[in-house]
């Protein structure tokens, strides 16, 4: 399934089974009311950012994978709302045997500077691309956004 349309579900799913009102939410999260109202009514053109995808994850306690539609796993996760890329990413990808070079080929991303960014902390990934890349290394997008095993 596409990520736009999963996410719209579940996150329908997951407020409706929290209670929250679109307005509680935008201001608990500071996200724009619109978007939350889009998000929750399929009418989202994008995904979040990968920073209010982690805290969505962190206040519905599941995965962003399962936000995501990545898995139907729907443990109760209580992980850090904020995303950590930078410093351990080239561990991830050289330790499962791949070159940023070989990455970007495989995942369809056009420039390596991208995941220069995501190393040094200068920018975060979008979230269409955090599926691209844990799908060609094979792990949970909530591994390459540093929420496990804390």
């Amino acid at each position: 399934m596409d990520p736009k349309a999963a996410f719209g579900n579940r996150f329908h799913e997951l407020c409706a089974e929290a209670g929250t009102t679109h307005r509680a939410l935008a201001a608990e999260l500071g996200v724009n009311l619109h978007d939350i109202i889009r998000w929750d009514t399929g009418g989202n053109r994008y995904l979040p950012s990968v920073r209010t995808l982690c805290k969505l994850a962190a206040r519905f306690r599941c995965s962003v994978d399962y936000l995501l539609g990545r898995t139907d796993d729907e443990s109760v996760v209580d992980r850090p709302a904020v995303p950590r890329v930078a410093g351990r990413f080239r561990a991830l990808v050289y330790g499962r045997g791949y070159t940023y070079a070989r990455l970007a080929r495989e995942a369809g991303i056009r420039n390596t500077t991208l995941f220069y960014n995501w190393e040094g902390g200068r920018s975060l990934p979008q979230a269409e691309n955090v599926c691209r890349v844990a799908d060609v290394l094979g792990c949970s997008a909530d591994e390459l956004l540093g929420r496990t095993g804390a």
